[in-house]
């Protein structure tokens, strides 16, 4: 068992957004999960993008997100799991006036390469 406390995990900044990789092979050695805490802060936004061969799925902890998953487009509060199927693009903007906070996990681990949101090379 690997216990990873977010306090320990880096923060990785982007325009508007932070993620912190609580779960990936470099945190824990995981081979087929990695875990995430997202926020975007209000008025940002995560562009469109692509997580290749992996599975994503979504949980809102706090705030209201405008999520856009290829042409569907949806509103997401608290309490609400979202599923991107693979090869899906997904773009997420915060549209609320509180700070939107994510839960995100993507099976199996993907890298920089093919996804440069989520920020470090994976191996």
């Amino acid at each position: 068992m690997k216990v990873v406390k977010l306090a320990d995990i880096e923060e990785m900044k982007g325009e508007g957004f932070a993620l912190w990789q609580l779960v990936n092979p470099n945190t824990v050695g995981s081979k087929n999960a990695m875990l995430f805490v997202v926020t975007i802060e209000p008025g940002g936004r995560i562009p469109v993008h692509k997580h290749g061969s992996a599975d994503v799925s979504i949980y809102v902890l706090e705030g209201r997100g405008a999520f856009s998953v290829n042409e569907e487009k949806q509103i997401i509060e608290p309490e609400t799991a979202l599923y991107v199927p693979v090869g899906a693009g997904i773009g997420l903007e915060n549209i609320g006036k509180n700070t939107l906070r994510l839960i995100v996990a993507i099976s199996p681990p993907i890298d920089v390469e093919t996804c440069p949101v989520c920020g470090i090379k994976i191996g």
